[in-house]
């Protein structure tokens, strides 16, 4: 089929049609195409929509600050095959087979404020003209748009429209589509808007006023309209319409007029270079150490949903290295023969620049002389009416199977993570069980919910919770350590313990940077196989033990549903909302804890063999028993024994002295344990050792401490 084209030369930059109206009407087509062949038109237009069967999205991220949106990413978003050229200002035009469902849009504009959809009666500059590159594809071989496209598109159309009927005002432009980011999030003396204002106005601009109501422009000024000359080009513009673009890498503002006949300017003053470069860059004085905080990139640009902020990096350097890094950026003085200079020494000497006295971690109530790493947690980028399309149900079903269907605390837990992320829990989860049940799942979940910079996970504890340079702890809320082993665990006890309870400053030492202290406001969990995975001592107020619920083990039918559950941005956002609204004001998080089977086995896994066998002894003493000249009797409560009677009863080695392995074992027992005297007594008489025992007392001691072993766990 041959692709209907017009003529053009016209207007700005010659992309206005020369062959007059009525070049959208089918009885003037074959009359264009043959002056598009005769002329041999440097431009021509692509008509669109239906004239032609394919309609184009116009990509103009020109209009952005930052994208991540290139051939690559449009390729994976719109499909291998898709027709994609590169237009003047570095925009792109993807073109896909016309489809019924595309007539509702007509030719709309202004979609998150940089994309235009060009429908039936629209065109576009054809991919062969001067200053266009067809970058993939074939005009002629045209894919169908993918879903995904059409949704999201669909979507913000409908919005948009809906908006428009309300009379209310739209949304702000450059709000992220996809793979974007128009304005900086960072915490600034002055909001981008005022920034550029000041530094436009330095530049030539007067009464500057940036559009916020929709408007693909980014501001209006007095440079309109034959009165005042243009600061880009020196000439005079039929409209006051600019738009600004960031170069990232350069670090410099581009201007330009939305008439075709001004030519884009840099402002690249110290002043500009310095703003931006500052955006993302500071020192602290504590270290001398410079901070860089970069966006992660995200891959497959439709791999994180719209709303969902993307993840960012803070990389601390040295001296040296700061310079390496940035000593590709310059700037121009303002002097009257202006000249170019390194950035890097300028700014390192320079008194004002942004500099804090140390870097920590404080979801609220930062102070000044703080650099702050809390960014808030990946799921508050949602929008919150999703919460209401989603469900907490599946993770509130995987909870209560690993906690052996006791979920209350372990949910408490995760609330206090996200209601107070200020405090730090001060104890930690252990789930203990049979490999395939669900616990790394469960640790996927909140790697999802907090983001990656707030969430640590490791099965290497000995390197990254315990070693030298260890960073599990360096501004996270969460540290779960996976496949955690007693090896370790006991090896580093007192480490483990302050980790858990303590908020105090945790040194961080990484390697090649100074060591700096932050606050410490993690929760921790702990995910083992083995039967024994921490030492629980009888004064133990930090642990919560778990044995996992086997119902799910190895049922990969339910991980790959729950998998697919957690990649919905609807689910992340019911799950926050559920435990945002759980009522914790009242748990007592030491004393509420449950006393799990598992628990109780693991203190007692840790009791020393002569307690051990002390509780058996007591729990198994019968206060009834049967005498064969008597009957039935009852023993007395309170019992003094032999000595020798009572070591009898006392398993030991049999090529050892039985009366001293026992009196040594009871004497440390009772020091260790602190057992009382009103239990266990030992005294002389009459040439004999004797071992007063109130049974019922030691007992009730025992029961109290938790010595003795439940049949069943509490919840």
């Amino acid at each position: 089929m041959e692709i209907n084209k017009i003529p053009l030369g016209s207007g700005d930059k010659g992309k206005a049609p020369s062959c007059g109206g009525g070049w959208e009407d089918p009885a003037n087509f074959k009359k264009n195409n043959d002056l598009v062949k005769t002329r041999k038109s440097k431009m021509y237009g692509v008509l669109c929509g239906k004239q032609n069967n394919l309609l184009v999205v116009d990509y103009d991220i020109y209009k952005l600050e930052e994208t991540a949106i290139n051939l690559k990413t449009l390729k994976g978003a719109h499909g291998a095959g898709a027709y994609i050229v590169q237009t003047q200002s570095g925009g792109y035009h993807v073109y896909h087979t016309y489809e019924d469902k595309f007539e509702s849009w007509k030719g709309k504009c202004g979609i998150y404020g940089y994309i235009d959809i060009r429908n039936t009666n629209n065109y576009v500059v054809g991919g062969k003209s001067t200053g266009y590159t067809e970058l993939s594809g074939n005009i002629e071989k045209l894919t169908p748009m993918p879903d995904i496209i059409f949704n999201k598109l669909d979507g913000k159309i409908a919005s948009m429209r809906k908006e428009a009927s309300n009379g209310k005002s739209k949304s702000k432009p450059n709000k992220v589509f996809w793979g974007s980011k128009s304005k900086s999030n960072k915490v600034h003396d002055l909001d981008e808007a005022d920034a550029l204002v000041e530094h436009l106005e330095d530049f030539g601009f007067t009464n500057v006023e940036f559009r916020w109501d929709g408007s693909p422009y980014n501001f209006t000024c007095d440079q309109v309209g034959g009165k005042v000359a243009c600061p880009c080009c020196g000439g005079v513009h039929d409209n006051n319409n600019f738009y600004y673009r960031v170069d990232e890498k350069e670090l410099n503002v581009i201007v330009k007029n939305h008439s075709e006949s001004c030519e884009a300017k840099a402002l690249d003053s110290y002043k500009v270079v310095k703003y931006l470069f500052e955006r993302k860059v500071c020192r602290l004085r504590q270290s001398l150490t410079y901070v860089v905080e970069e966006e992660k990139p995200w891959g497959n640009p439709f791999e994180r949903p719209e709303g969902v902020r993307p993840e960012e990096s803070i990389n601390m350097y040295k001296y040296h290295g700061i310079r390496e890094l940035f000593g590709h950026l310059k700037y121009t003085d303002s002097g009257p023969k202006p000249s170019t200079h390194k950035f890097m020494p300028t700014w390192l000497r320079d008194a004002h620049k942004r500099d804090y006295a140390l870097m920590d971690f404080y979801p609220e109530n930062c102070p000044d002389q703080v650099f702050n790493t809390w960014r808030g947690y990946a799921v508050e980028g949602i929008d919150p009416s999703l919460g209401a399309k989603g469900s907490e149900d599946m993770f509130v079903e995987l909870v209560t199977v690993l906690t052996g269907n006791c979920p209350k605390y372990a949910l408490d837990y995760y609330a206090l993570l996200f209601q107070h992320p200020g405090r730090k829990p001060r104890t930690c989860l252990v789930y203990r069980g049979k490999p395939g049940c669900g616990k790394g799942m469960h640790l996927t979940s909140f790697d999802i919910l907090m983001g990656s910079d707030l969430y640590f996970e490791t099965n290497k504890a000995q390197q990254d919770v315990f070693g030298p340079h260890a960073q599990a702890f360096d501004c996270t809320k969460l540290v779960a350590m996976n496949e955690s082993s007693m090896k370790y665990n006991i090896t580093n006890k007192d480490t483990l313990l302050s980790l858990i309870s303590d908020e105090k400053g945790v040194q961080i030492n990484p390697k090649n940077i100074n060591v700096y202290e932050v606050r410490n406001l993690a929760g921790t969990i702990m995910m083992s196989n083995d039967k024994v995975v921490v030492y629980v001592d009888q004064d133990d107020r930090r642990f919560v033990i778990f044995e996992t619920n086997e119902k799910y083990r190895n049922d990969q039918v339910f991980f790959a549903a729950y998998e697919k559950y957690m990649l919905k941005p609807e689910n992340q956002r019911a799950i926050y909302d559920f435990l945002m609204k759980r009522d914790i004001s009242k748990v007592d998080w030491v004393k509420d804890r449950p006393r799990t089977k598992a628990y109780i086995e693991m203190v007692s896994s840790n009791l020393s063999p002569c307690l051990k066998w002390f509780a058996e002894f007591i729990d198994n003493y019968p206060f009834e028993f049967h005498d064969q000249n008597h009957g039935m009797r009852r023993r007395e409560n309170i019992h003094k024994w032999k000595a020798d009677d009572l070591c009898h009863k006392y398993p030991t080695q049999r090529d050892k002295d039985q009366r001293l392995v026992f009196g040594g074992d009871m004497r440390e027992m009772i020091e260790d344990y602190e057992v009382p005297e009103y239990c266990l007594k030992k005294d002389k008489g009459n040439g004999v050792m004797w071992w007063t025992i109130d049974h019922q007392k030691s007992k009730k001691w025992l029961e109290v401490k938790g010595f003795l072993l439940l049949e069943e766990g509490g919840g």
